[in-house]
C-alpha cells in the first residue's frame, strides 16, 4: 500500500482530489488516511453469498476504519428493493453514512426501471439514488 500512499500524496500535493474505490474488505493504513483521499466503499450484499462467504465480503474492522476516516462514502448496487433492509442493517451495525444506492443492470432500460422503482424507497431512508451513467451511455460495452 506504500506505492498507493505515495501516489495519493503526490496527487494531493498537486491540489488534486483523490477518490479510492474499494469493496471495504481491507482497512486503509494510517499513512493512506493521512494522505487525505476520499473513499468510495462498495460492500457486497448477501446475494453474493453463493460466490463469496460473508467473512470475505464484510470485514467489520475494515468498515469501521473507513467510517472513522470521515471521508468515506458507501455505495450499494441493488437488484431488489428488499435489499434496502440489508443496507439499513449494515448502516446501523457499522454507523455507515453518506449512502448511495443504484440499481443493478447492464441495459439502460433496466437501470431506468430500477431507478423508478427505488426512488421513493431510497429517499424515505435518507439515502441518495445513483445511476450507472456508463450503462445509460454505452450499455454493456466494455472498455469505455
Amino acid at each position: 500500500m506504500a506505492g498507493l500512499t505515495e501516489l495519493v500524496r503526490g496527487l494531493r500535493a498537486a491540489d488534486r482530489t483523490v477518490e479510492i474505490e474499494t469493496n471495504g474488505t481491507i482497512a486503509p493504513s494510517k499513512a493512506l488516511v493521512a494522505a487525505s483521499p476520499y473513499f468510495n466503499v462498495s460492500p457486497k450484499l448477501s446475494r453474493f453469498g453463493a460466490a463469496m462467504a460473508e467473512t470475505r465480503r464484510l470485514r467489520p474492522d475494515a468498515l469501521r476504519a473507513f467510517v472513522a476516516t470521515g471521508r468515506a462514502r458507501f455505495k450499494f448496487v441493488v437488484s431488489d428493493p428488499g435489499e434496502l433492509t440489508e443496507i439499513a442493517a449494515l448502516e446501523a451495525a457499522y454507523a455507515l453514512n453518506d449512502i448511495s444506492v443504484m440499481p443493478e443492470g447492464t441495459d439502460p432500460e433496466v437501470i431506468l426501471t430500477g431507478m423508478r422503482t427505488l426512488e421513493s424507497l431510497v429517499r424515505e431512508r435518507g439515502y441518495r439514488l445513483g445511476t450507472r451513467l456508463h450503462v445509460l451511455l454505452w450499455g454493456d460495452e466494455r472498455g469505455r
